[in-house]
Protein backbone atom coordinates (compact mmCIF):
# COMPACT_ATOMS: atom_id res chain seq x y z
CA UNK A 1 0.00 0.00 0.00
CA UNK A 2 1.11 3.26 -0.66
CA UNK A 3 -0.51 6.67 1.75
CA UNK A 4 -3.06 3.77 2.47
CA UNK A 5 -4.29 2.68 -1.39
CA UNK A 6 -3.67 -0.29 -2.58
CA UNK A 7 -0.89 -0.99 -5.09
CA UNK A 8 -0.28 -4.31 -5.45
CA UNK A 9 -1.16 -7.76 -3.97
CA UNK A 10 -0.03 -11.12 -4.25
CA UNK A 11 -1.90 -14.08 -3.17
CA UNK A 12 -0.77 -17.73 -4.42
CA UNK A 13 0.82 -21.43 -3.45
CA UNK A 14 4.28 -20.67 -4.93
CA UNK A 15 6.76 -18.64 -3.43
CA UNK A 16 9.17 -16.52 -5.15
CA UNK A 17 12.94 -15.31 -4.69
CA UNK A 18 12.65 -11.65 -6.09
CA UNK A 19 9.27 -10.19 -7.53
CA UNK A 20 8.75 -6.86 -9.10
CA UNK A 21 5.24 -5.17 -8.82
CA UNK A 22 4.36 -2.67 -11.00
CA UNK A 23 2.76 -0.17 -9.45
CA UNK A 24 1.26 3.64 -10.06
CA UNK A 25 0.44 5.73 -6.65
CA UNK A 26 1.94 9.11 -5.72
CA UNK A 27 2.75 8.98 -2.11
CA UNK A 28 5.33 8.27 0.64
CA UNK A 29 4.69 5.95 3.15
CA UNK A 30 5.08 2.16 1.84
CA UNK A 31 3.27 -0.51 4.03
CA UNK A 32 3.33 -4.22 2.98
CA UNK A 33 0.42 -6.20 5.37
CA UNK A 34 0.38 -9.94 5.31
CA UNK A 35 -3.12 -11.51 4.50
CA UNK A 36 -2.12 -15.03 6.68
CA UNK A 37 -1.50 -14.88 10.29
CA UNK A 38 2.40 -15.55 10.22
CA UNK A 39 5.59 -14.12 10.51
CA UNK A 40 6.52 -12.10 8.54
CA UNK A 41 10.02 -11.76 6.81
CA UNK A 42 11.61 -9.37 4.27
CA UNK A 43 15.00 -9.36 3.08
CA UNK A 44 15.51 -6.27 1.32
CA UNK A 45 11.99 -3.49 -0.04
CA UNK A 46 13.49 -1.31 -3.33
CA UNK A 47 11.64 0.96 -4.58
CA UNK A 48 11.53 2.82 -7.76
CA UNK A 49 10.02 5.86 -9.02
CA UNK A 50 10.18 9.74 -9.55
CA UNK A 51 10.42 12.58 -6.99
CA UNK A 52 7.16 14.84 -7.87
CA UNK A 53 5.20 17.99 -7.02
CA UNK A 54 1.78 17.21 -5.22
CA UNK A 55 -1.02 18.57 -7.66
CA UNK A 56 -3.57 18.66 -4.84
CA UNK A 57 -2.26 22.22 -3.97
CA UNK A 58 -0.13 23.46 -1.08
CA UNK A 59 -0.12 22.21 2.31
CA UNK A 60 -2.18 24.82 4.38
CA UNK A 61 -1.42 25.39 8.23
CA UNK A 62 -3.70 25.27 10.82
CA UNK A 63 -3.44 28.27 13.53
CA UNK A 64 -5.52 26.79 16.27
CA UNK A 65 -7.50 23.34 17.11
CA UNK A 66 -10.17 21.74 19.46
CA UNK A 67 -11.28 18.52 20.23
CA UNK A 68 -14.46 17.35 22.45
CA UNK A 69 -11.86 15.89 25.49
CA UNK A 70 -8.23 15.43 26.19
CA UNK A 71 -6.91 12.09 27.97
CA UNK A 72 -2.81 10.94 28.72
CA UNK A 73 -2.00 14.12 27.71
CA UNK A 74 -2.94 14.20 23.77
CA UNK A 75 -3.91 17.55 23.45
CA UNK A 76 -5.33 18.53 19.94
CA UNK A 77 -1.96 20.17 18.45
CA UNK A 78 -0.12 17.18 18.85
CA UNK A 79 -2.18 16.64 15.11
CA UNK A 80 -0.93 19.74 13.64
CA UNK A 81 2.40 20.12 15.42
CA UNK A 82 4.16 18.82 11.81
CA UNK A 83 5.96 15.63 14.34
CA UNK A 84 4.59 12.68 12.05
CA UNK A 85 5.75 9.88 14.45
CA UNK A 86 3.58 7.22 14.81
CA UNK A 87 4.04 5.97 18.19
CA UNK A 88 2.15 7.65 21.36
CA UNK A 89 4.90 7.83 23.51
CA UNK A 90 6.77 10.05 21.08
CA UNK A 91 4.52 12.55 22.28
CA UNK A 92 3.20 12.93 18.47
CA UNK A 93 -0.40 11.91 18.70
CA UNK A 94 -3.20 13.64 20.01
CA UNK A 95 -5.78 11.53 22.15
CA UNK A 96 -9.43 11.96 23.88
CA UNK A 97 -10.55 10.90 26.83
CA UNK A 98 -14.36 10.56 25.83
CA UNK A 99 -15.29 7.91 23.39
CA UNK A 100 -17.20 9.31 20.27
CA UNK A 101 -15.71 12.76 19.78
CA UNK A 102 -14.06 14.98 17.11
CA UNK A 103 -10.86 16.95 16.73
CA UNK A 104 -11.05 20.00 14.95
CA UNK A 105 -8.45 21.95 13.06
CA UNK A 106 -9.41 25.97 12.11
CA UNK A 107 -7.27 28.05 9.71
CA UNK A 108 -7.10 31.90 9.53
CA UNK A 109 -9.39 32.39 6.61
CA UNK A 110 -11.32 29.89 4.02
CA UNK A 111 -9.72 27.84 1.40
CA UNK A 112 -10.84 25.44 -0.88
CA UNK A 113 -9.62 21.98 0.69
CA UNK A 114 -8.39 19.42 -1.98
CA UNK A 115 -7.01 16.65 0.13
CA UNK A 116 -6.91 15.63 3.62
CA UNK A 117 -3.66 13.29 5.13
CA UNK A 118 -3.66 11.46 8.28
CA UNK A 119 -1.20 9.83 9.92
CA UNK A 120 -2.88 6.61 12.30
CA UNK A 121 -0.95 5.14 15.33
CA UNK A 122 0.78 2.41 15.05
CA UNK A 123 2.36 1.30 18.04
CA UNK A 124 -1.43 -0.18 19.60
CA UNK A 125 -4.97 0.90 18.83
CA UNK A 126 -4.78 1.67 15.05
CA UNK A 127 -8.33 -0.04 14.57
CA UNK A 128 -9.59 3.27 16.43
CA UNK A 129 -9.84 4.95 12.86
CA UNK A 130 -11.77 2.31 11.42
CA UNK A 131 -14.83 4.17 10.71
CA UNK A 132 -14.62 7.65 11.08
CA UNK A 133 -15.70 10.86 8.83
CA UNK A 134 -14.12 14.06 7.47
CA UNK A 135 -16.47 17.05 7.35
CA UNK A 136 -15.40 20.99 6.28
CA UNK A 137 -17.37 23.54 7.96
CA UNK A 138 -20.63 21.23 8.42
CA UNK A 139 -20.35 19.41 4.66
CA UNK A 140 -19.13 15.65 4.76
CA UNK A 141 -15.69 15.73 2.88
CA UNK A 142 -14.91 12.56 3.18
CA UNK A 143 -16.01 8.91 4.78
CA UNK A 144 -13.56 6.13 5.93
CA UNK A 145 -15.57 2.66 6.55
CA UNK A 146 -13.01 -0.31 6.85
CA UNK A 147 -12.45 -3.44 8.83
CA UNK A 148 -8.61 -3.51 8.25
CA UNK A 149 -6.21 -0.53 9.94
CA UNK A 150 -4.43 1.99 7.58
CA UNK A 151 -1.12 3.90 8.61
CA UNK A 152 -1.18 6.70 6.09
CA UNK A 153 -4.24 7.98 4.31
CA UNK A 154 -5.01 10.47 1.57
CA UNK A 155 -8.49 11.72 0.96
CA UNK A 156 -9.58 13.54 -2.05
CA UNK A 157 -11.86 16.64 -1.02
CA UNK A 158 -13.29 18.80 -3.01
CA UNK A 159 -14.95 21.36 0.01
CA UNK A 160 -14.40 25.24 0.76
CA UNK A 161 -14.16 26.23 4.23
CA UNK A 162 -12.53 27.57 7.56
CA UNK A 163 -13.35 24.20 9.77
CA UNK A 164 -11.53 20.38 9.29
CA UNK A 165 -13.47 18.26 11.55
CA UNK A 166 -12.36 14.60 11.86
CA UNK A 167 -15.30 12.71 13.73
CA UNK A 168 -15.35 9.53 14.66
CA UNK A 169 -18.07 7.02 14.45
CA UNK A 170 -17.01 4.36 17.08
CA UNK A 171 -17.32 4.57 20.23
CA UNK A 172 -13.95 4.51 20.98
CA UNK A 173 -10.92 7.28 21.90
CA UNK A 174 -10.02 9.52 18.84
CA UNK A 175 -6.33 9.34 18.62
CA UNK A 176 -4.63 10.99 15.78
CA UNK A 177 -0.44 11.27 14.75
CA UNK A 178 -1.05 13.97 12.31
CA UNK A 179 -3.39 16.08 10.11
CA UNK A 180 -2.37 17.29 7.09
CA UNK A 181 -4.44 19.66 4.76
CA UNK A 182 -3.22 20.59 1.41
CA UNK A 183 -5.68 22.87 -1.10
CA UNK A 184 -5.28 27.23 -1.87
CA UNK A 185 -6.44 29.67 0.33
CA UNK A 186 -9.27 31.34 -2.06
CA UNK A 187 -9.84 35.36 -2.50
CA UNK A 188 -12.88 36.09 -0.62
CA UNK A 189 -15.56 38.33 -2.98
CA UNK A 190 -15.23 42.12 -2.58
CA UNK A 191 -18.39 42.83 -0.67
CA UNK A 192 -19.87 45.53 1.66
CA UNK A 193 -17.70 45.75 4.64
CA UNK A 194 -18.53 43.63 7.45
CA UNK A 195 -19.66 45.99 10.77
CA UNK A 196 -18.26 45.05 14.01
CA UNK A 197 -20.67 44.38 16.51
CA UNK A 198 -20.72 44.79 19.81
CA UNK A 199 -22.62 45.72 23.63
CA UNK A 200 -24.51 42.32 23.32
CA UNK A 201 -27.37 40.88 25.21
CA UNK A 202 -29.50 38.04 24.99
CA UNK A 203 -32.85 36.75 26.81
CA UNK A 204 -30.95 34.60 28.91
CA UNK A 205 -28.11 32.15 29.45
CA UNK A 206 -27.76 28.46 29.47
CA UNK A 207 -24.96 25.81 29.55
CA UNK A 208 -22.48 28.83 29.65
CA UNK A 209 -23.17 30.29 26.03
CA UNK A 210 -23.08 33.92 26.73
CA UNK A 211 -24.00 36.05 23.98
CA UNK A 212 -20.41 37.56 22.76
CA UNK A 213 -19.95 34.23 21.23
CA UNK A 214 -21.81 35.29 18.46
CA UNK A 215 -19.28 37.95 17.51
CA UNK A 216 -16.28 36.96 18.84
CA UNK A 217 -14.70 35.45 14.62
CA UNK A 218 -14.93 32.39 15.50
CA UNK A 219 -17.22 30.70 12.92
CA UNK A 220 -16.66 27.08 14.42
CA UNK A 221 -20.47 25.38 14.41
CA UNK A 222 -19.94 22.69 16.64
CA UNK A 223 -21.58 23.94 20.55
CA UNK A 224 -18.32 22.31 22.28
CA UNK A 225 -15.82 24.58 20.29
CA UNK A 226 -17.23 27.36 22.61
CA UNK A 227 -18.50 29.44 19.57
CA UNK A 228 -22.35 29.34 19.93
CA UNK A 229 -24.40 31.07 22.12
CA UNK A 230 -27.60 29.26 23.93
CA UNK A 231 -30.53 30.75 26.29
CA UNK A 232 -32.43 28.93 28.58
CA UNK A 233 -35.80 27.43 27.21
CA UNK A 234 -38.55 29.97 26.07
CA UNK A 235 -39.27 32.69 23.26
CA UNK A 236 -35.46 33.59 23.69
CA UNK A 237 -33.74 36.92 21.74
CA UNK A 238 -30.26 38.08 20.91
CA UNK A 239 -29.05 41.28 20.00
CA UNK A 240 -26.13 43.39 19.28
CA UNK A 241 -24.78 47.09 17.83
CA UNK A 242 -23.23 48.12 15.45
CA UNK A 243 -20.33 51.09 16.10
CA UNK A 244 -22.53 53.77 14.84
CA UNK A 245 -25.59 54.29 12.49
CA UNK A 246 -25.35 51.98 9.39
CA UNK A 247 -26.94 51.09 6.62
CA UNK A 248 -27.76 47.17 6.97
CA UNK A 249 -27.51 45.17 3.57
CA UNK A 250 -27.20 41.79 4.67
CA UNK A 251 -27.04 39.51 7.81
CA UNK A 252 -25.36 36.04 7.81
CA UNK A 253 -25.65 33.75 10.21
CA UNK A 254 -24.52 30.38 11.38
CA UNK A 255 -26.35 27.78 12.69
CA UNK A 256 -25.10 24.99 15.38
CA UNK A 257 -24.25 21.54 13.49
CA UNK A 258 -23.30 18.92 15.79
CA UNK A 259 -26.69 18.40 17.03
CA UNK A 260 -30.52 21.16 17.23
CA UNK A 261 -29.83 22.80 14.11
CA UNK A 262 -34.36 22.95 14.07
CA UNK A 263 -34.16 25.32 16.46
CA UNK A 264 -33.37 28.22 13.97
CA UNK A 265 -36.27 27.28 12.10
CA UNK A 266 -38.83 30.42 13.12
CA UNK A 267 -37.39 33.77 13.98
CA UNK A 268 -37.15 37.36 12.74
CA UNK A 269 -34.67 39.62 12.38
CA UNK A 270 -34.62 43.33 13.15
CA UNK A 271 -33.15 46.37 12.88
CA UNK A 272 -33.53 48.74 15.75
CA UNK A 273 -36.85 47.35 16.01
CA UNK A 274 -38.01 47.09 12.20
CA UNK A 275 -38.16 44.05 10.45
CA UNK A 276 -35.34 43.22 8.22
CA UNK A 277 -35.74 39.84 7.51
CA UNK A 278 -37.56 36.07 8.64
CA UNK A 279 -37.40 32.84 8.43
CA UNK A 280 -40.08 29.93 8.44
CA UNK A 281 -39.28 26.57 7.20
CA UNK A 282 -39.54 22.86 8.01
CA UNK A 283 -35.76 22.58 6.23
CA UNK A 284 -33.04 23.72 8.59
CA UNK A 285 -29.44 25.66 7.17
CA UNK A 286 -26.01 25.84 8.12
CA UNK A 287 -25.14 29.06 7.16
CA UNK A 288 -27.66 31.50 5.77
CA UNK A 289 -27.37 35.31 4.30
CA UNK A 290 -30.74 37.49 4.98
CA UNK A 291 -31.06 40.00 2.60
CA UNK A 292 -31.74 43.60 4.60
CA UNK A 293 -32.30 47.18 3.75
CA UNK A 294 -32.50 49.22 6.97
CA UNK A 295 -30.62 51.70 8.65
CA UNK A 296 -30.29 51.98 12.03
CA UNK A 297 -27.46 49.93 15.00
CA UNK A 298 -29.64 47.46 17.03
CA UNK A 299 -29.41 44.02 16.06
CA UNK A 300 -31.91 41.81 17.30
CA UNK A 301 -32.59 37.74 16.03
CA UNK A 302 -35.76 36.48 17.96
CA UNK A 303 -37.45 33.04 18.07
CA UNK A 304 -41.18 32.86 17.21
CA UNK A 305 -41.23 29.07 19.00
CA UNK A 306 -40.29 28.54 22.50
CA UNK A 307 -37.47 26.30 22.04
CA UNK A 308 -33.41 27.27 22.95
CA UNK A 309 -31.80 29.98 21.13
CA UNK A 310 -28.55 28.82 19.11
CA UNK A 311 -26.23 31.43 17.24
CA UNK A 312 -22.93 30.27 16.35
CA UNK A 313 -22.19 33.56 14.44
CA UNK A 314 -23.86 37.04 13.24
CA UNK A 315 -22.08 38.52 10.69
CA UNK A 316 -23.31 41.79 9.78
CA UNK A 317 -22.63 43.30 5.83
CA UNK A 318 -23.51 47.36 5.01
CA UNK A 319 -22.02 50.74 5.33
CA UNK A 320 -22.14 53.64 8.13
CA UNK A 321 -24.04 56.34 7.31
CA UNK A 322 -25.54 59.35 8.35
CA UNK A 323 -29.17 59.59 7.14
CA UNK A 324 -31.62 57.19 7.23
CA UNK A 325 -33.16 55.76 3.52
CA UNK A 326 -36.81 57.31 4.65
CA UNK A 327 -38.57 53.93 3.83
CA UNK A 328 -41.83 52.90 5.48
CA UNK A 329 -41.42 49.77 7.71
CA UNK A 330 -43.15 47.35 10.63
CA UNK A 331 -42.11 47.76 13.95
CA UNK A 332 -42.31 44.63 15.85
CA UNK A 333 -42.69 44.34 19.21
CA UNK A 334 -40.78 41.90 20.95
Amino acid sequence: MVDGHQCASYHSRSAFSVKTFHCNRVGRSVMIRSRARTYLTLCEVQVFGAYTTRRSGRKLSFNKCFQTSTGWNGVCKRAMDGNKSQSYWKHSCSHTKSPSGFWQGSFTRPARIKEVVIYNRLDCCSNRLNNFDIIVDGQVCARHRSSTFFSVKRFKCDKVGQNVIIRTNLKKWLTLCEVEVFGEYIKQKKRADMLPLSHCSQSSVGWSGVCSRAIDGNTNQYYWGYSCTHTKLQKGWWMAKTQKLAHIKEIKIFNRLDCCSNRLTNFVVTVDGHACASYNSRSVFKVKTFRCNRVGRIVKIFSRKRTYLTLCEVQVFGTYTKRSTGSKSKVVNI
